[in-house]
């Protein structure tokens, strides 16, 4: 993927597993990449949630390029493909939009991504467009509708998903438990923290969410330790509500 002069439009499509990869470690995949380009200068602008709209994509492209957002959404376009092509022609700057949470785009704003990049009859194109989602943006991307958008992709890289070990699982736990004020004091059983690692598969996140309801299942019960029985009881619910 590149973005030098002699690039037509650039779509990196970084898929990301269900709610298990931080928006952070998003950040620092496109803050290499973009570090990486030394064919020009680089205009970027990151939006971490897309639910604001067609106009809220055009309005933080015109904000990134030093622009007062024009109020009407009919003259705010045209006025961002002017930028665009001003801020590359004029002072060999390059535009890269980055989304994120992108699996949230509902269809108008997908058909302002594509119109955001048909420029100059495909030939050239002042702006790349840095989707990051989870995998259903793939999905969607697929459908005919979206064909179109799904054609001027360059460059999809899956991010894989964090894992740890069983080893890494408990020090982990025993971490936050320590950090939320335990101490050294034993809160989970080996078995408690074993049963989790498993049935997460050593994910971060789903081990948080497992070991908050093992807490749960615990109080209830008035247990002081959290044994392989609450871990069990979190993970029954866990399974009925996947």
């Amino acid at each position: 993927m590149g973005t030098g002069r002699t690039q037509t439009r650039s779509y990196v499509f970084d898929i990301r597993r269900t709610s298990s990869t931080s928006s952070l470690t998003t950040c620092d995949l496109v803050s290499q990449y973009t570090s990486s380009l030394t064919t020009c200068d680089l205009v970027s602008q990151y939006l971490p949630n897309p639910a604001i709209g067609t106009r809220g994509l055009h309005g933080a492209i015109a904000t990134a390029l030093g622009q007062t957002p024009r109020f009407h959404h009919a003259t705010l376009i045209p006025q961002v493909e002017r930028a665009l092509h001003t801020e590359y022609a004029e002072k060999g700057r390059h535009t890269i939009l980055i989304i994120d949470e992108a699996h949230m785009l509902d269809g108008p704003q997908l058909e302002a991504v594509r119109m955001l990049t048909s420029s100059e009859m495909d030939s050239f194109s002042p702006l790349s467009i840095i989707l990051v989602g989870q995998p259903e943006l793939r999905r969607r991307l697929r459908v005919g509708d979206m064909a179109a958008i799904d054609q001027r992709i360059q460059l999809r890289y899956h991010l894989p998903t964090p894992t740890m070990n069983a080893t890494e699982t408990k020090k982990y736990i025993e971490y936050h438990t320590a950090q939320a004020g335990r101490g050294s004091d034993t809160l989970f059983s080996d078995d408690a923290i074993a049963a989790i690692h498993n049935h997460a598969r050593g994910i971060p996140r789903a081990i948080n969410n497992l070991a908050i309801a093992a807490l749960l299942a615990g109080f209830t019960t008035k247990k002081s330790i959290i044994d392989e029985s609450s871990a069990r009881t979190a993970i029954t619910e866990a399974t009925a509500t996947d």
